[in-house]
Order: structure tokens, then sequence, then C-alpha cells
């Protein structure tokens, strides 16, 4: 029992980066990957790309899928907000629930 739970506690904990869709007023949870594994990443964004979507820092920047494995971890949410490409405008709703994610608090 002890030795597991020592095992346990040795093991990293993986770092989690999530695509999060903004629609109707809320965010989606859409993508998970491994936050630690660049190939993940890029190819989970680029499969978005793929189905017309934009992708966007917390701080509301456009980026492309071969920058989000160094835009999520500056972010601390470790979070992408995705919206579809043909819908792509800085609503108020919008910037609110981007704010609200950049201070960790729960965005519905």
């Amino acid at each position: 029992m002890l030795v597991e739970k020592i095992q346990e506690e040795s093991q990293p904990t993986r770092l989690q980066i999530l695509f999060k869709e903004f629609s109707d007023g809320h965010f989606h949870d859409v993508a998970q990957d491994d936050a630690s594994d660049p190939a993940a990443v890029t190819s989970a964004a680029k499969k978005l790309k793929r189905e017309e979507k934009a992708l966007l820092s917390v701080d509301l920047d456009f980026v492309r899928p071969y920058e989000c494995f160094n835009t999520v971890p500056s972010s601390s949410v470790n979070t992408m907000i995705v919206v579809p490409n043909n819908n792509v405008r800085m609503s108020e709703d919008l910037k609110q629930a981007a704010q609200q994610l950049r201070r960790g608090e729960t965005v519905i």
C-alpha cells in the first residue's frame, strides 16, 4: 500500500490543453490533448482548422495551429478558444467569457 501511494505521488501529473468552442454564449469542450507533446497539440489544432474553426488564445489573439503549443502555457489556464470561421467576431459575450477564463472562474 505505502509503495503504491509513493509511486502514485512520484508520477508527474500530465498537463492537458483544452480546446473550448464558444457558441451560443457558452463554452463547450471540443478537444483535449497532452500539453507536453507539441505534435499532439498541433495535430488537434489542425483538425479543428480543417473543421473550419478559428483558434484564439484566452487573450483573444488569433493563433495558428503550430503556435498553440507555445501559446497555451503562457496563458496559465491551458486553454485555446475555438470559434466557427464563419462567425469570428469579438462579441461582448466572448470578451467576458474569455476574461472569466483568464481569472480562473468557471465559465459555463
